[in-house]
């Protein structure tokens, strides 16, 4: 049964948070910080929840890398990987969303935050994604 049909379905939100150096696909080195959150609002889309995911473990990532910083250890774009590939388009400007107006604030967010190199957001097939 589709999680929007059952009763108080909610989206689930899971990030999984290590360092590395600045490579392409980083070796998990021990966590440093993990985010397992229910997502109190029901999406409209896949891409939107998505969106959402991304958007509450970027949050979650920015005084990790604030503090990093402070410490002295200059930080590269932080890789945020995603296996929907249209959440990763929307937010790299590959896609333009037709309900824009409801992922509006999270989608702008990412995308200003991407735009500063505080993020790089990518897609990766499922079979390859450690989130799968």
């Amino acid at each position: 049964m589709p999680h929007i049909e059952q009763t108080k379905a909610r989206g689930r939100v899971g990030g999984h948070f290590f360092l590395s150096n600045n490579e392409t696909d980083p070796p998990n080195n021990r966590g440093v910080h993990t985010v397992a959150k229910i997502i109190k609002a029901v999406m409209s889309s896949a891409a939107e929840a998505e969106l959402g995911r991304i958007f509450i473990n970027a949050k979650t990532a920015v005084p990790i890398r604030n503090t990093l910083e402070e410490l002295g250890h200059k930080q590269p774009p932080t890789p945020v990987q995603t296996d929907n590939s249209t959440a990763n388009g929307v937010v790299n400007n590959e896609v333009q969303p037709k309900a824009a107006k409801a992922m509006d604030m999270r989608f702008y967010w990412l995308k200003d935050r991407e735009a500063q190199q505080q993020f790089k957001i990518y897609w990766r097939a499922g079979k390859l994604n450690r989130g799968n």
